[in-house]
């Protein structure tokens, strides 16, 4: 069988093996295997997805390799015609899995946090922990005090919108999405809360902190990627 990498690519040679697995067969080149751990597999007209890869190591004294054997998840079952990778979908599978223990946590009865509950029940309003909103006709930079950027008319709209537990502010960049937080952090946040600020990139997270350093007793680098501050200025 043939394995290749979405319509078109380098082809690789399998077989099944036991125990509903996979079996890499080696080129002529000689060379290791290519990872495929968390690939995702079409065989046969079925999605697998690559739970293991075990094998392969090459014997130092006959030059032997040993065979490279995929653990498939659904395992292998009989099939006919092309194998085909749609390549690496580990971020997916580790947000499958987080999904799945919260689901089990909440079949347990233990999602008692509203954020949980509107993760796990998105069609459901669960009403979020807000502090009372200003008025979007207020000057956002008065209320929040010397140093505070302005809000423009959209940015305003969202600080002022919020309701429920899980929330979603969506813009490209240089829209102010940072702005918005730090109004979200002064305003809507209860006083004497606390606030989890963070960012998947480095500049975000700088960009955040510059602005809120000046509303709170703030001690921050650029080298720190996650801030905990009390919602009490």
């Amino acid at each position: 069988m043939a394995l290749s990498e979405g319509p078109r690519g380098p082809a690789l040679k399998a077989k099944p093996a036991g125990d509903g697995k996979l079996n890499l067969v080696s080129g002529d080149g000689g060379g290791d295997d290519p990872s495929l751990m968390h690939h995702l597999l079409k065989i046969g007209g079925q999605l697998h997805v690559v739970t293991s890869q075990s094998g392969g190591e090459r014997n130092a004294e006959t030059g032997e390799k040993a065979p490279t054997l995929l653990t498939l998840k659904p395992k292998l079952g009989p099939f006919s015609g092309q194998i085909r990778t749609f390549g690496y979908v580990g971020a997916f599978v580790a947000e499958l899995a987080a999904l799945n223990e919260l689901a089990q946590r909440e079949q347990r009865g233990h999602a008692a946090s509203p954020v949980l509950r509107a993760v796990m029940r998105p069609t459901e309003h669960v009403p979020g922990s807000w502090g009372p909103a200003p008025l979007p006709e207020e000057d956002f930079a008065l209320i929040s005090g010397e140093g505070a950027p302005k809000a423009n008319a959209s940015q305003k709209n969202a600080v002022c919108a919020l309701s429920a537990a899980l929330e979603k502010i969506q813009g490209p960049p240089g829209t102010g999405k940072s702005t918005t937080i730090y109004h979200v952090v002064t305003q809507r946040v209860p006083k004497g809360e606390r606030v989890l600020v963070t960012c998947s990139r480095n500049v975000a997270v700088e960009s955040i902190a510059q602005k809120l350093k000046g509303a709170f007793s703030l001690h921050w680098s650029p080298y720190d990627r996650v801030r905990v501050v009390n919602a009490d200025p």
